[in-house]
């Protein structure tokens, strides 16, 4: 197998259909140039689990049951080995498969292939005889003999016992094993299960698709497999990518489409004019017609020019009914030309431009329009001279078929009608009309755009969102906005005509109305919302945001971080955020991120609103929109709760990418009116931040420190007893250190000071409470070492809120000594518990230790944090001073906390 590299891209790219190579990354990632054998395999990239491992150096086996693949894998990925195979324990034999539209099925037996058998009469399947290969021979042949099998995946529909029974796991030791099947409800565990379990394979996470399992031998996988995917992982889906570029290409042929429209138009236009004047300077009968009917000349010829400007925005909008007299006249003028006559083509077009007209006129000059139109076309006609068959008429030019294009369904249809309807009254300041169809609520928005007194960019963000039911960003606002500026309102409805014909046609138009919010607060919990986390960011956010809805009436919305819109909560969703401690509890279920109900088909307009953004926006496209909505003048105010500016200012500490990710959420908080920081040391980042914006001509938020709150709950002495009994430290102290493992935390120095003591004689058992960081490897390195030298160390990596707090109150004293932090919530628990803390004598943590019960150290310095634990160990006197300095502070509540940050960033 050749080692080449290709180049690898950032942020990692997943083409599995999952997201599971990325769950594989997190946990193999350090491990160089890493071997799999993929077992199921259908096409080299497309849904593969192992193609972005493959763009980063990894090399392995592909066992696939479609012959024409291997092909396909030896252009694609000429490092690996494909084998043409189906993996069973009878090796040596050839069985048959059923290609389904280029799909393999399994064995006969198996249902999904006797499905696919009988559908070969229909001529959608075609069988193939396949060699069967046991495992152990497809390894030995690819090289893996003495060295290590990193992954082996398998994807065999069903048949994961017959692939498995070829395969000595005693043998080969797979570090990772992934099985690719669905677990339906009401079913026992998979056969396949228990050959993996008596094998020593413990199961980390099943994602709803993948069952992840780790060696016993490679313990410290599991924590890295056991949590699914997420924004912090800076993936990024290839459909998506390849989605986003799609739409890029598509805004360019758009733009092009557009120019010849536009082109096309200016021809039709004189060519109307042209036979207006004709027929007004023939159409004598008509005209006496339409008198003898009591209509005047005068009131004639403004229902004339009514008709054309309602014509003029017919040819603009998608609906049949909008643009059937613009296809016939087209038709028709088409065929008139070949038949040599102007005086033809002027006659039927200006004919189908009054009957348009005339279904919009009042009934008795509809009758008059009626009968003159018959008169004057009959009157015609008799004198025209047909000298060609109509089909000899050219063929129709693109401008001319995109005319004649299927229209979008009538769910589509609906949905873009409500959108224009929506916006149409917000631009006017008048109320929707319910019910439109397509082509009046067109004709509507169009009016809208002309009228309208509002600002530029709020008419260019409305109109956005009317069409393609989504935010714009920056950017895109901005291109809008100069079409508006530069060509007028016009060019704005041409543009948005020829999107939506364009969205349409190619069905990727959206069926997502809109649900404005006019006034009131708006509150952001997507990440939050979504995800079972419970960090610090999170606790602030569940604590807040729960009593802002529940104590003021503001709403919790949503984004859709794919289509780029918001939607509100559902109720269920608010209940369950309103009750987090039922679902952040501790224990090894895996994190999974939970799918939008049923109101995310709405697109949430938050009209002159407030907006507030309690946690960290780590999502480029989520902060783009905000910068752009801000921009566009859509909302009253916007306001964030901030926690620090550590992926800036100690970036050395910070995951990788993380401070690209932050300078986003950066560039869209300068746009904020208001800021509440969680310190005064925070607060003072973000005000040098903001007075740094004048450089920028932007007058930047105003900020204000409100501290959090350390809120103890009650605690029943069985819970405390019970949680003794769990952490069995027996009758040695206990030393408590809460928070993740990654190195701004400095979980590595207290390991060593605590080993020095040990070292020294002293007596303790050290418990670290949180979950594994970025980079917490080394951490996880040197607790299996000591550990191993029989050092009384726990660390439990999810904790339920009874652990936590009884933890608190059972610890001798607790330390964090972080390098850096927004605030520094264990430290003030800690405290609020009355268990006296060791903590950094700067930032944040010296002004939550500076009202009693804490020592202060340098966290660089390993000798200042073993000797500050030292004496807590050995000095009861001291240990009690600061016992008691803890018990005596008052700290406010997540009432007061909940209550002083709404007024700053609301009232």
């Amino acid at each position: 197998m050749h080692l080449d590299s290709p180049a690898v891209s950032d942020p990692f790219v997943s083409y599995a259909r999952n997201a599971e190579d990325v769950v594989l990354w997190r946990a193999l990632g350090t491990v160089g140039r890493g071997g799999y054998v993929d077992v199921g395999v259908l096409d080299p990239t497309a849904g593969s689990a192992t193609r972005a491992l493959y763009e980063r150096g990894w090399r392995g086996v592909h066992v696939t049951p479609l012959p024409d693949a291997v092909a396909a894998f030896h252009d694609e990925r000429p490092g690996d080995v494909a084998v043409a195979a189906l993996a069973a324990a009878g090796a040596g034999e050839r069985r048959r498969v059923y290609v389904v539209h280029g799909v393999g099925g399994a064995d006969p037996a198996h249902p999904a292939a006797a499905a696919g058998a009988g559908a070969l009469a229909g001529g959608g399947t075609r069988p193939v005889d396949v060699a069967v290969l046991a495992l152990d021979d497809v390894l030995a042949e690819g090289g893996f003999e003495g060295r290590d099998l990193h992954l082996l995946r398998l994807d065999v529909d069903g048949a994961e016992a017959e692939a498995l029974a070829g395969l000595d796991l005693g043998r080969w030791r797979p570090w990772v094993v992934v099985v690719c099947a669905p677990r339906p409800e009401g079913v026992g565990a998979p056969s396949w299960e228990a050959v993996l379990v008596a094998a020593g394979y413990r199961m980390a996470l099943f994602d709803g698709l993948n069952s992840f399992y780790a060696a016993d031998t490679h313990p410290e996988l599991l924590d890295a497999l056991g949590v699914p995917v997420s924004v912090l992982d800076a993936w990024e889906q290839h459909e998506r990518r390849s989605r986003r570029l799609e739409l890029e290409a598509r805004a360019t042929t758009a733009d092009l489409h557009a120019r010849h429209l536009e082109e096309a138009t200016a021809r039709q236009v004189l060519a109307l004019r042209q036979a207006r004047d004709l027929i007004e300077a023939d159409a004598s009968g008509w005209r006496a017609d339409a008198l003898r009917a009591s209509v005047s000349g005068a009131q004639l010829a403004q229902e004339l020019v009514r008709a054309n400007d309602v014509l003029y925005a017919t040819r603009h909008t998608v609906s049949w009914r909008m643009t059937e007299p613009l296809r016939r006249a087209r038709l028709g003028a088409a065929r008139w030309q070949a038949a040599g006559g102007p005086r033809g083509q002027a006659v039927h077009v200006a004919a189908r431009l009054a009957r348009s007209a005339k279904r919009r006129l009042r009934p008795t000059v509809a009758t008059a329009v009626d009968t003159a139109v018959d008169t004057a076309v009959d009157t015609a006609v008799d004198t025209a001279v047909v000298t060609t068959a109509v089909h000899d008429v050219a063929t129709p030019t693109a401008d001319e078929q995109a005319l004649t294009a299927p229209l979008a369904p009538a769910a589509l249809e609906a949905a873009l009608a409500q959108r224009l309807d929506v916006v149409s009254a917000l631009l006017t300041d008048t109320e929707g009309v319910p019910g439109e169809d397509l082509g009046a609520a067109a004709g509507r928005f169009e009016r809208a755009l002309r009228h309208t007194t509002r600002p530029q960019r709020s008419v260019a963000w409305l109109a956005w969102v009317a069409v393609r039911a989504s935010f714009p960003g920056e950017l895109e606002l901005d291109a809008l906005t100069q079409v508006l500026q530069l060509q007028g309102p016009d060019a704005l409805a041409e543009w948005a005509w020829a999107d939506t014909a364009g969205i349409t046609r190619d069905g990727t138009a959206s069926t997502r109305r809109l649900r404005v919010h006019e006034g009131g607060v708006l509150v952001d919990v997507t990440h939050t919302a979504g995800y079972d986390f419970h960090t610090g960011v999170q606790r602030v956010v569940r604590e807040t945001a729960a009593r802002w809805h529940e104590d003021h009436g503001a709403e919790l919305f949503g984004w859709d971080l794919v289509d780029r819109f918001p939607s509100l909560l559902t109720p269920a969703e608010v209940e369950r955020f309103g009750a987090w401690r039922d679902h952040t509890s501790g224990g090894s279920a895996p994190l999974a991120a939970r799918p939008r109900d049923s109101r995310a088909d709405e697109v949430l307009i938050p009209w002159l609103s407030t907006v507030l953004v309690p946690e960290i926006a780590a999502e480029h496209q989520r902060n783009d929109a905000y910068r752009a909505l801000v921009a566009a003048g859509i909302v009253a105010s916007f306001g964030a709760i901030v926690y620090d500016l550590i992926p800036i200012t100690i970036r050395e500490t910070a995951p990788v990418g993380m401070s690209e990710v932050f300078s986003s959420y950066l560039a869209m908080v300068k746009h904020a009116d208001r800021l509440s920081a969680i310190s005064e040391a925070t607060g003072n980042g973000y005000a040098a931040f903001s007075r740094m914006l004048a450089a920028q001509g932007l007058s930047g938020p105003r900020v204000a420190a409100h501290s959090l709150p350390s809120e103890v709950p009650a605690l029943d002495a069985d819970v405390v007893d019970r949680v003794r009994r769990s952490l069995a430290t027996g009758d040695d102290p206990a030393v408590l250190v809460v928070g993740s493992h990654e190195p701004r935390k400095n979980h590595l120095t207290v390991l060593v000071a605590a080993e020095r003591l040990w070292r020294a004689g002293h007596t303790f058992h050290l418990l670290f409470i949180g979950g594994s960081g970025w980079r917490g490897e080394r951490f996880d390195e040197l607790v299996a070492r000591l550990r191993g030298a029989g050092r009384p160390i726990d660390v439990l990596k999810r904790a339920d809120e009874d652990v936590l707090w009884a933890a608190y109150r059972l610890a001798r004293f607790t330390v964090f000594p972080s390098l850096s932090e927004g605030f520094g919530l264990p430290v003030a628990e800690s405290l609020a518990s009355g268990t006296p803390a060791i903590t950094s004598g700067f930032g944040s943590m010296a002004e939550i230790a500076a009202d009693g019960g804490a020592l202060v150290v340098d966290p660089r310095d390993v000798d200042q944090v073993q000797a500050a634990m030292g004496r807590l160990l050995t000095d009861d006197d001291l240990l009690d001073e600061l016992r008691g300095q803890a018990r005596a502070r008052t700290w406010k509540t997540w009432d007061d906390y909940a209550e002083e940050t709404w007024h700053h960033l609301v009232d």
